[in-house]
């Protein structure tokens, strides 16, 4: 990938001084469902490059998937330079960057008949609770190579991959149409797709019962999945470089300023740990009896996010099945210093977590050196 990325940057450096190319190679396997069975399996590739170009201090740019003409690339965003934005701004050199793996090598071994036997589980899951449902989605899986690089010497490349379970339920009752949604996706191969019919069968009967609205003041619940939705839209149109430049992002002069309430956390760092735990013994299915995530993530703070799933016990003799609720979840994260203890609780399990500061043994130290100098040097 950064090599197709330099052959395109040297055509752009033989016409102009400051040039940037980002490059992006795809393919994704997506296997989708309607009216309850497969309707088809697609196989997907892509590969495209954009340009951008500082000419006579304005920004040319151009994009294509037509990769075998460099110098028709180069061409395009020159055309555009005498037209483009004035250049406030210069191609960063080469720098350190946080070591993120945004691949998973079980996303891209995962095979077709592993994928449509999870959808398969999903209908089977949902149309068990109501024969009524009309289950429609998908299973796919994509891998993708990413490489950037610019004139001042910056540059980078990655492998990325991607796999998501995603449906929705439709229930039609006379005039009246109910439409039920879930999904889920992740770096690395979802195996146990329980989760995303739970969520929709829970749905579903939160919908048996038709509502008259009424005018009113009424209050309002918000799951923490409305909460991350309401939050981020705005925060991200604040961050938008595009509103910062217009002076139009709420967020303008107000660094270090609370904006939000302060039990609520956001953490935005894709090198934070966040590895899967599994306790108890493993169950039909795949799944542990718990299982999910524990991150910790040290900044100005030190925050922990606990993400837990724990499937109901089945009664004695009863076939393995997930409750009304689909599975007992714990999803709290807080902000901790150091020498705290915490404890996250619910009803049926908890976690207890202590902050201490540990110094590595020099083996320890010596072979984390060494593991992150491997990862460095991967690529595509």
């Amino acid at each position: 990938a950064r090599a197709a990325a330099e052959r395109i940057l040297e055509t752009a450096l033989r016409s102009v001084s400051d040039a940037e190319v980002f490059y992006v190679a795809s393919s994704s396997v997506p296997a989708r469902f309607e009216a309850n069975a497969v309707k088809g399996v697609d196989a997907n590739d892509s590969a495209g490059a954009a340009l951008r170009v500082i000419k006579d201090g304005r920004v040319g740019f151009s994009s294509s998937s037509n990769l075998a003409d460099p110098q028709a690339l180069v061409d395009a965003a020159l055309e555009t330079a005498p037209f483009g934005a004035k250049a406030k701004f210069a191609f960063p050199p080469a720098q350190p960057c946080p070591n993120v793996r945004p691949y998973d090598p079980s996303a891209s071994e995962t095979t077709l008949e592993e994928m449509v036997a999870l959808g398969e589980r999903v209908v089977a899951e949902i149309r068990a609770y109501s024969s009524d449902v009309q289950v429609e989605g998908g299973v796919g899986k994509a891998d993708s190579v990413i490489a950037i690089v610019n004139s001042a010497g910056g540059g980078a490349a990655y492998r990325r991959s991607r796999f998501q379970i995603g449906f929705e339920g439709t229930v039609i009752r006379g005039e009246d149409m109910l439409f039920t949604v879930e999904s889920k996706s992740d770096v690395a191969a979802i195996t146990d797709p329980s989760p995303v019919a739970a969520s929709v069968i829970r749905q579903l009967e939160w919908a048996q019962e038709t509502a008259a609205a009424e005018t009113k003041t009424m209050p309002v619940i918000l799951m923490p999945t409305a909460v991350r939705s309401v939050i981020l839209a705005p925060l991200l149109a604040g961050l938008n470089g595009r509103s910062v430049l217009r002076g139009t992002s709420p967020l303008i002069g107000r660094l270090g300023e609370r904006v939000v309430d302060e039990r609520f956390t956001l953490v935005n760092d894709p090198a934070a740990s966040g590895a899967p735990v599994q306790f108890g013994s493993e169950l039909p299915g795949g799944a542990f009896e718990l299982e999910g995530t524990i991150s910790v993530s040290q900044g100005r703070y030190i925050d922990i996010a606990v993400d837990l799933i724990a499937p109901q016990a089945p009664a004695s003799g009863e076939a393995w099945r997930l409750d009304r609720d689909g599975y007992l979840l714990l999803a709290e994260s807080r902000r901790a210093r150091d020498g705290e203890v915490h404890y996250f609780d619910h009803p049926r399990f908890g976690v207890v977590v202590r902050v201490a500061e540990l110094a590595p043994s020099e083996a320890f130290a010596k072979w984390l050196d060494e593991a992150g100098s491997a990862v460095a040097d991967e690529g595509p």
